[in-house]
């Protein structure tokens, strides 16, 4: 449609000049010369107009965009603001009820719901400052393109389905945009699927973790894997406050887990910009502090890259975190050249490798090396993207000490927590 646009307005400024430049000389006498420059300017007057035109068109398309994006961003205010008041209105409805009740089982379960009202409201505030920027990004950057690729972050690779292992209808036909409407939109709904995929001990194959990550599903089933999200996100604003759903969630489940008295710990993936979100971690922080039980069973889990960029303020962060029991992990290892006393400096529990990685040529004497340097420091090797048995046995012969992958479990979507 744009060629066809392209050569009809070429036809409508060029048939014009081309008259002027041969009926010229023959109507009125005028040299061959002087008839092609009239004829050139006149093309180039009308090439003037059309791009005249063309821009001024391009402003009105781009303030009706500009106008509509401003108007959803209302829309989502009110929606957040609702949001707001229903849970005000719900922490003086339970205070009111423990006032009433005043008894010792009624008020630790309102301090813990109260609990995660708080961290809520922080999530919500969270996603209202990632709208806002979204559209200031949309406002003041009109030529921007979002394009998805194919880093990965977290342990959306490790836990996410291969194509053939995926529900058969799939985000491929979607363009960046309508897949970042589908963050939004699930965000606002509260509608992330939280996935577990199980992380077991070997030889054994006994289940000890879990490790937790999203996945978005639209409203006709299609699936959009997080490799098709995540940067996206990133771009939009919205990344931090995936994270923020992912912990809350993780806090739930893990309340709910500890409730039916099962020993498993939840590994839950951030990214570098909820560490550094100073508000929201912060506050999720202090949560835990005040919920230590929880804390003791969460692994925060990022990507050695992203261990290295860890500034001093969050570095203290995690350190408050530690101290309460929790554990950390990296994951996205580009290959065996770990720094042993990185980890120990950092004081990393679990580093995360994949297979293929211990497999190939060279691996196995590379890994039993690290491996013999990680033991002395007490810091765990989880094997991820264990796909077959012949993998296992030779991944066993090298001493691992837990596996995840597809041969151990498949991801699973997780019940709500009830």
């Amino acid at each position: 449609m744009a060629f066809v646009r392209f050569v009809s307005n070429l036809l409508g400024i060029g048939a014009p000049a081309m008259v002027v430049a041969v009926l010229l000389p023959e109507w009125l006498g005028v040299r061959l010369e002087f008839a092609l420059i009239a004829g050139a300017l006149i093309f180039l007057s009308g090439a003037a107009l059309l791009e005249i035109s063309g821009r001024r068109e391009g402003d009105r398309r781009l303030r009706e965009e500009i106008h509509a994006l401003r108007a959803g961003q209302v829309a989502v205010r009110d929606e957040l603001a609702g949001a707001r008041r229903e849970m005000k209105a719900l922490e003086e409805a339970l205070q009111a009820a423990a006032s009433l009740r005043g008894g010792q089982g009624s008020s630790k379960a309102l301090t813990e719901v109260m609990d995660e009202v708080t961290v809520l409201k922080s999530l919500v505030s969270r996603l209202s400052e990632g709208q806002a920027q979204a559209a200031e990004q949309v406002a003041f950057r009109p030529a921007l393109v979002l394009a998805g690729g194919t880093a990965v972050r977290g342990g959306a690779g490790a836990g996410e389905p291969s194509p053939l292992m995926l529900q058969p209808l799939e985000a491929e036909n979607l363009d960046d945009q309508s897949v970042l409407d589908e963050v939004k939109k699930c965000l606002r709904q509260d509608s992330l699927d939280l996935m577990l995929q199980a992380v077991v001990s070997l030889p054994q194959r006994k289940r000890r973790f879990y490790e937790c990550f999203t996945r978005i599903r639209t409203d006709d089933g299609t699936v959009v894997r997080p490799e098709r999200y995540i940067e996206l996100a990133e771009e939009a604003g919205l990344i931090a406050a995936i994270d923020n759903m992912l912990l809350f969630r993780c806090v739930q489940l893990v309340r709910k887990i500890q409730r039916e008295n099962m020993d498993v710990g939840f590994f839950c993936n951030i990214s570098l910009n909820t560490l550094e979100d100073t508000d929201f971690f912060g506050d999720f922080v202090e949560f835990l502090e005040g919920n230590a039980e929880l804390a003791k069973s969460l692994i925060f889990e990022f990507s050695y890259a992203d261990l290295r960029r860890q500034r001093a303020p969050t570095r203290r962060q995690l350190g408050r975190l530690l101290e309460l029991g929790s554990r950390l992990s990296v994951d996205q290892v580009d290959g065996l050249a770990v720094d042993p006393g990185l980890l120990v400096d950092r004081e990393i529990r679990f580093v995360k490798l994949e297979a293929g990685l211990l497999l190939g040529e060279g691996g196995p004497e590379v890994f039993r090396s690290l491996k013999r340097e990680l033991d002395r420091r007490a810091v765990d090797v989880i094997v991820e993207k264990i796909e077959t048995e012949a993998d296992l046995v030779e991944l066993l012969d090298l001493g691992i000490d837990f596996g995840q992958g597809y041969l151990l479990g498949e991801p699973r979507l997780a019940k709500p927590a009830g």
